[in-house]
């Protein structure tokens, strides 16, 4: 059962066949000094920044151009075994350390480097179009919102130019802190919140249409801000159900938002598969501590009751085993659905569960008559 847990969530990149970060008067970054002992984990580079600069802004700042001077762009990429379960820890570990990635790598790092700098921050997947002509893969990027007000950063296109297969390093501002309406000129989610903007472009219309018309003249008004803040307390398979809803609400789709569609259906299967695993383990660490309490009752009635304890505190043993065992009880009745290749192990756990109740019960009876009895006659309670 425990198997049940190797999925590899579905994820994308951007490839090595686009053009990139191509900006007419790229505005050079500062210099940004950050000594290499605090920039190969998360929470260090965290650290220093927040050690040396004031202000969301300014940190986020500092971030963005430390990695775009630093990072470059991972022409060949390589991808891990479909058998690996996949660990945005690990994602980020291994880009900082290599100093290299692709669009989804620079955004999970920028996003995991201001969380844990106190500013919530969020990967958006969608894709870019240069002029009239669309990039042929998806793209990834970063939502934040700063001082009050929504910004996007993309690390990716402030490194530099891609082409031909040759990456050229180029690092400049211009994708540093952008209003989402600037950004939406080359940039759109397939998810229509992360447009950040109350009537959001339609597929068919950021495709064809070169300048973008004004919003409020394309789709019906939408409260994005209200739509993350029910994201962000909703669960994985939620999420995804209302992201699925949203992109299919959104016009007509090209062939980068089916590919998409199709990678949110199955994403929602694995996450819904990782929530019966995460049920089915929090059953089992349960059961176990009933099973484990249990077995504690059971040494000292086998030792005959010795040393003498008061009635309640002997009877405590099997209620706080009962109680873990209700609670893994309730776990599994909370399971719907579920699929037929883990119906079994389920199964089995109930039936333990069970009979784990029915032998508290028994025990709780004999702790009752046992204590009822007069100290003579506890001693032939253990002639069997």
């Amino acid at each position: 059962m425990n198997k049940i847990a190797k999925y590899t969530l579905l994820v994308f990149c951007l490839l090595a066949q686009i053009v990139y970060g191509q900006a007419s008067k790229p505005i050079a970054p500062e210099q940004v000094n950050i000594p290499s002992a605090y920039t190969y984990s998360a929470d260090s580079l965290a650290f220093y920044i927040s050690q040396h600069y004031q202000g969301d802004a300014p940190r986020l700042k500092a971030l963005y151009t430390w990695m775009t001077s630093n990072m470059k762009y991972n022409v060949y990429t390589t991808f891990e075994s479909r058998n690996d379960v996949y660990s945005a820890e690990k994602d980020v570990r291994n880009t900082l350390k290599t100093r290299t990635g692709v669009c989804r790598n620079f955004a999970l790092v920028f996003k995991t480097v201001a969380d844990n700098m106190d500013i919530p921050a969020f990967v958006v997947e969608g894709y870019v179009k240069e002029g009239s002509s669309l990039m042929t893969t998806p793209h990834a990027w970063c939502s934040i919102k700063v001082d009050g007000q929504w910004y996007q950063y993309d690390v990716t296109f402030g490194l530099g130019n891609l082409t031909s297969d040759q990456f050229t390093s180029n690092p400049n501002m211009d994708y540093c802190q952008v209003a989402p309406l600037r950004l939406l000129e080359t940039h759109i989610s397939f998810d229509p919140i992360w447009q950040l903007i109350d009537h959001p472009y339609r597929f068919d219309t950021f495709d064809k249409k070169s300048p973008l018309p004004a919003p409020a003249a394309d789709g019906n008004k939408f409260n994005f801000n209200d739509s993350i803040q029910a994201y962000c307390q909703q669960t994985k398979v939620q999420q995804q159900y209302n992201v699925l809803r949203r992109i299919q609400t959104n016009g007509t789709p090209n062939p980068l938002v089916d590919y998409f569609l199709q990678l949110t259906e199955s994403n929602i299967k694995v996450y819904q598969n990782q929530a019966i695993y995460d049920i089915y383990k929090n059953a089992i660490k349960s059961s176990n501590k009933a099973v484990d309490i249990y077995n504690d009752f059971i040494q000292y009635r086998k030792a005959k009751f010795q040393p003498e304890k008061e009635k309640g505190e002997v009877l405590q043993l099997l209620l706080d085993s009962e109680q873990a065992n209700t609670s893994a009880h309730n776990y599994l009745v909370t399971l719907t659905d579920v699929p037929e290749e883990y119906s079994s192990a389920i199964q089995n756990l109930q039936a333990d569960i069970s009979n784990v109740r029915v032998r508290i019960e028994k025990h709780k009876n004999f702790v009752d008559t046992y204590y009822k009895a007069s100290a003579g006659k506890r001693k032939l309670f253990f002639n069997n």
